[in-house]
């Protein structure tokens, strides 16, 4: 384990191979125990940088947060108040972030943020938010998606007393151009009984009856044993 000086925090690696940094920030004055921050990465350079960019930042947002640009913000939210979710969903998050949020409104103060911003972020990226390299917009889950994300992060900059309102509760989630969700149509009993005869002969013939009178989701059936 790597250690710093006092105030500077704590950086060691997992037995999961996964780098962690953790910086005491308070004390709890009813129970008086430590109060940490934590940043996760896959690489020690990776958390340093995080650590670094908190200690850079933290003085700056305690006294004036509401100026605090969005791409200052988004890091600093990220890295402090995500310590104990999964890596999976860090990594989610940290996508959202990177890859579809700040490149729009990053250069945008948090006091300056406005819903009509974020409807415009939305409503491109249902035409054109592809970053894969195929041409076309995200799927309304997508959108969706990033929304929860971005929701989250201005919230919790409204908790801290820097925002009256989150500007993302007056926005409204687009369709995307794209999107191909399919219109199910439920059989008939007539056509169910054709299908079960066409198939009757199949291996997996029992399979498909199972499926057909439960309902259960694809997932489900092939988990069962």
């Amino acid at each position: 384990m790597g250690r710093r000086g006092n105030g500077e925090g704590t950086i060691y690696k997992r037995k999961d191979g996964k780098w962690t940094a953790q910086i005491t920030v308070d004390i709890d004055e009813i129970t008086g125990k430590v109060i940490r921050k934590t940043f996760y990465g896959k690489q020690r350079r990776e958390v340093a940088e995080k650590l670094t960019t908190f200690l850079s930042q933290k003085e700056n947002f305690l006294t004036n947060g509401k100026h605090m640009k969005l791409k200052e913000w988004f890091p600093l939210w990220l890295n402090t108040y995500n310590q104990n979710v999964a890596f999976s969903t860090y990594d989610d998050y940290e996508s959202k972030i990177y890859l579809h949020i700040l490149p729009a409104l990053g250069e945008i103060e948090l006091c300056e943020l406005k819903p009509l911003m974020i409807q415009k972020l939305y409503n491109e990226k249902a035409v054109s938010g592809r970053v894969d390299g195929r041409e076309g917009g995200l799927s309304r889950c997508s959108i969706r998606y990033i929304h929860v994300v971005l929701r989250a992060v201005l919230e919790q900059e409204k908790r801290e007393g820097y925002l009256t309102v989150n500007p993302a509760d007056a926005v409204k989630l687009p369709k995307s151009v794209n999107d191909d969700t399919l219109k199910r149509k439920v059989l008939t009993r007539e056509e169910q009984l054709q299908f079960f005869e066409k198939c009757r002969q199949e291996k997996l013939f029992p399979l498909f009856v199972f499926a057909m009178l439960t309902g259960c989701r694809e997932g489900e059936i092939l988990a069962l044993k």
